[in-house]
């Protein structure tokens, strides 16, 4: 759905004529932005079932908690920045509720 979108935001910025090496950088930063969340997806479940993976879970929960507060930041609120604040959250409670290691 998000590399779809790509194709609504080009249409617009070749009709306010901006110039090509910033659509070569919007595109650059949209496409990595796809890739991220779906390298992390698959990632933060094989994480969360491994035993003792609770801090490294946690640690990878900030990329998309900083995305949202970036999207925010800089985007202000629509779908995608509630979609990515919503799943951020959901990953910290998943996260913090899979047991402790045991030290032993």
């Amino acid at each position: 759905m998000h590399v779809i979108g790509y194709s609504f935001l080009l249409s617009a910025l070749v009709k306010s004529g901006v110039e090509s090496p910033i659509i070569g950088a919007v595109k650059a930063v949209w496409f990595v932005f796809t890739v991220e969340l779906v390298v992390l997806g698959p990632a933060f479940v094989w994480i969360s079932r491994r035993s003792g993976a609770r801090p490294l879970l946690l640690y990878l929960a900030l990329i998309p908690v900083i995305d949202a507060v970036l999207m925010y930041q800089f985007v202000g609120l629509f779908i995608g920045t509630y979609m990515v604040a919503g799943g951020a959250l959901l990953l910290l409670a998943g996260a913090w509720i899979l047991p402790h290691a045991d030290l032993q």
